[in-house]
């Protein structure tokens, strides 16, 4: 994906998301790389390489609820820290205008509400039992430079399946 005013190529976009989907997040975030820290002073970012890769993941039990603003909460919520990698090329504005990687991570957590059971199994004893299966799809990315620094903002989506459930 490439934006074309500011001609940055993004990488890591997902070409697809998953079609109805059941058990989700979205995630939605933005950091903000000063290249002072590095010592560097940049013209322009070349590409942004985005990478994710999910840390742990845990069932958290609750009363089944409805919220204030109408959300309905239910028995089990999925909580899980998603490391986000990003991989900066850009150029730099000295003299020699060398092109330079940045490497910047962080690391954020996102919630998913579960049903109580899938085809009759307690959904805490599928856990146990790895049957959930977590896959992320980076939605979108954008990024300007400004004084040096990169505002990036990103959007992620976090699928969870059932997997290898039998009735």
């Amino acid at each position: 994906m490439e934006d074309n005013e500011n001609k940055v190529i993004y990488i890591g976009v997902s070409d697809h998301l998953p079609k109805l989907p059941k058990y989700f997040s979205e995630l939605d975030a933005g950091i903000e790389v000063d290249f002072k820290k590095y010592k560097l002073n940049i013209s322009n970012i070349l590409s942004i390489d985005l990478d994710t890769e999910l840390l742990d993941k845990r069932i958290i039990e609750l009363e089944k609820m409805i919220s204030n603003d109408g959300q309905i909460v239910t028995k089990y919520t999925l909580k899980t820290n998603i490391l986000v990698d990003l991989k900066i090329k850009c150029m730099t504005s000295n003299d020699l205008s060398m092109v330079r990687i940045v490497h910047e991570k962080f690391i954020k957590s996102i919630m998913i509400s579960l049903p109580d059971k899938e085809k009759d199994i307690d959904t805490k004893k599928l856990f146990k039992q790895n049957r959930l299966k977590l896959e992320t799809y980076v939605e979108d990315i954008y990024c300007e430079l400004y004084n040096n620094k990169m505002n990036c903002q990103i959007a992620i989506f976090i699928n969870c399946n059932f997997v290898n459930i039998n009735n």
